[in-house]
């Protein structure tokens, strides 16, 4: 099924946020960009790790991110007529480098925030940099 298809889409679990990390090559050239994965999310909230693909990506590493940072997030299944059940799901994440990350003292950058479609919804979700020394 579809987030269209369904009476309450899959969604990421409230204690949790994506979290994915912004490759360290692309931050300090500036670059942006946005990674697209799909994935089935399972009736008992488990990501379907056999189907998660890039379906677009602006660079490689983009996609890798997102897909990483997906293998640490739970999810909430899918309903449908008072059943869990597996939905489908596209997730789109744009990577904009926070103003200031590419300085000397971007150790001080924020925390950049990045939209991701998941079901019928636009989330925010936490993107953090990858900055040296801070994993």
């Amino acid at each position: 099924r579809t987030a269209d298809a369904v009476d309450v889409p899959a969604h990421i679990a409230p204690s949790f946020a994506l979290e994915a990390v912004y490759p360290d090559s692309l931050l300090e050239a500036g670059i942006t960009g946005s990674a697209t994965v799909e994935f089935v999310i399972e009736p008992d909230g488990a990501l379907a790790l056999g189907t998660l693909s890039v379906v677009s990506a602006t660079h490689p590493a983009f996609g890798s991110a997102v897909r990483d940072a997906l293998l640490s997030v739970r999810f909430i299944a899918a309903v449908y007529r008072n059943r869990n059940v597996a939905q489908v799901v596209m997730l789109t994440v744009r990577f904009e480098p926070a103003s200031g990350a590419n300085s000397p003292n971007r150790d001080d950058a924020a925390r950049e925030s990045a939209e991701c479609k998941l079901g019928r919804d636009t989330h925010r979700a936490r993107v953090p940099f990858h900055l040296v020394g801070q994993l």
